[in-house]
């Protein structure tokens, strides 16, 4: 079933990115692109000197003049401080392009203590913006304290981002929630559960986004399909409000994220609230793979989420690699709609995780009445410790969970601690089958030892598996608990 859902979701793309270029229609006789420069340039191709006023002159010859509407806006080597809106009224493919020879060439910044998003695509026909660089300066202000400023943002529309340098989305001092690209869809609410809105399908491919101060490309709502790859994400310069997320898909957004490095994604106070370097919440049927994250609170966490695959991912120098988590109502009303629930069904494997500092993998839930994660599968993950303070695999709630062939490799503290009681493995509420490890508490967790070949050794099962909410055991060393920040 996966593998169907994988290649008619490549096809999708496919055909969206045939779409987009004009690849399945013969552009021979297509209008000239638009040419943008600013008023400064004397280069005669140029048709208009700002990008809103082209994208306007498009928008309104595409209505009047179908057959000679125009694809593509040309934007020539310079800095423009503007905004930029393409809405409803635009129900035709836009292309708008930076002819630069690389990003830096193209520079649309947003004006100082501006709160409107930098670029604003709002149920708009296929928009694609590349080749260009769009920049807050660190001078965008929001319309209330501590609310969002947004770089790029596409709001129930489909397009594609690509090659596009997204940076500085944020106030001076840190204070607003900078979303260097937003993509959102439907909210909870918003429609009938019965007469769902049409999918949304956006792209993002190959930008470089810095200097944010919440999250660098967040996938919000529950008509959105988002396909996020080899993107280079690091995080903000100045962290002293904010938790901030590399790549967050949640509330019924589906992603799959491939091939993209996060880095320095750190939280002021990360105990009370941790930045991820990947975060999936309130959502199911999401991919991570083959993405690097380094310097992160947390590597990528799962909360509230169905149904995911974390795999082949390098996770390290964070605070835990992987974080499995119940967040319930912690912070309030998540805004889940009928999405709220434990995690449960996901799949964590060949991941390599090293240089953590509290844990390559925990399992805990902050809300025990929604529940805690159940039926995971943590199969084939190496752990390495950064100290001795560090432990490999920690289970603090949760039951009927699944953790085999993982490797775990000193230095750690304890390899694997479980704290729950059920029928499981050595009397804990989940199942422990031939994972190589020196220890565990309780004892009986470790199958092999690490990087030791033991001949004759017999992986332990569990019989049962209790379906019952687990109770605690006491610990010798409890790890401290970091909260995903959505």
């Amino acid at each position: 079933m996966l593998r169907t859902f994988t290649i008619l979701g490549c096809c999708l793309w496919m055909a969206l990115a045939m779409t987009l270029s004009g690849c399945d229609n013969d552009d021979s006789d297509a209008p000239a692109p638009f040419v943008v420069g600013n008023v400064a340039s004397s280069d005669p191709t140029l048709t208009h000197h700002t990008i809103q006023v082209a994208v306007d002159a498009a928008i309104q010859l595409a209505t009047t003049t179908p057959g000679a509407a125009v694809k593509e806006i040309h934007i020539v080597p310079g800095t423009y401080t503007e905004n930029i809106r393409i809405d409803a009224s635009n129900t035709f493919n836009l292309i708008i392009k930076g002819i630069g020879s690389n990003p830096a060439e193209v520079v649309i910044a947003g004006p100082a203590g501006g709160a409107d998003p930098i670029i604003d695509v709002n149920r708009a026909g296929d928009i694609v913006v590349e080749n260009l660089t769009v920049d807050g300066k660190s001078a965008l202000e929001p319309t209330e304290n501590g609310g969002p400023v947004v770089g790029i943002r596409f709001e129930e529309a489909n397009g594609r981002i690509e090659n596009v340098s997204v940076i500085n989305i944020r106030n001076g001092d840190g204070s607003a929630q900078g979303l260097a690209i937003q993509v959102q869809g439907a909210r909870a609410g918003a429609f009938d559960p019965e007469m769902p809105p049409a999918t949304k399908r956006v792209e993002i491919t190959g930008n470089t986004i810095t200097n944010f101060t919440r999250v660098g490309i967040l996938a919000d709502g529950y008509d959105m399909d988002v396909s996020i790859r080899d993107n280079r994400i690091g995080g903000p310069a100045m962290s002293a409000f904010w938790a901030p997320n590399g790549i967050q898909v949640s509330h019924g957004s589906t992603g799959r994220i491939f091939n993209n490095s996060v880095d320095d994604v750190i939280s002021p106070n990360a105990p009370a609230g941790a930045g991820s370097g990947i975060i999936f919440h309130c959502t199911q049927g999401g991919h991570a793979e083959n993405n690097t994250l380094t310097g992160t609170d947390l590597g990528i966490s799962l909360v509230d989420v169905q149904e995911t695959v974390v795999r082949t991912n390098t996770i390290h120098f964070t605070t835990i690699g992987v974080p499995v988590q119940v967040l319930g109502r912690f912070f309030g009303d998540p805004q889940c709609g009928t999405d709220l629930h434990p995690s449960r069904n996901n799949m964590v494997h060949n991941n390599d995780i090293s240089n953590v500092f509290v844990a390559g993998i925990q399992l805990e839930s902050f809300d025990l009445e929604v529940g805690v994660p159940t039926e995971n599968r943590f199969a084939d993950n190496m752990i390495l410790g950064q100290s001795p303070d560090a432990f490999g695999i920690v289970v603090l709630q949760a039951n009927q969970n699944t953790f085999v062939d993982n490797l775990i490799n000193e230095p750690i503290n304890t390899a694997v601690v479980d704290q729950t009681v059920g029928s499981g493995t050595a009397s804990t509420a989940n199942t422990y089958i031939n994972n190589q490890c020196v220890d565990s508490e309780p004892a009986g967790l470790c199958g092999t030892p690490a990087l030791t070949t033991v001949a004759g050794v017999v992986p332990q099962r569990a019989e049962t598996r209790s379906a019952q909410p687990p109770t605690a055991r006491p610990l010798s060393r409890s790890p401290a608990p970091y909260i995903a920040k959505r």
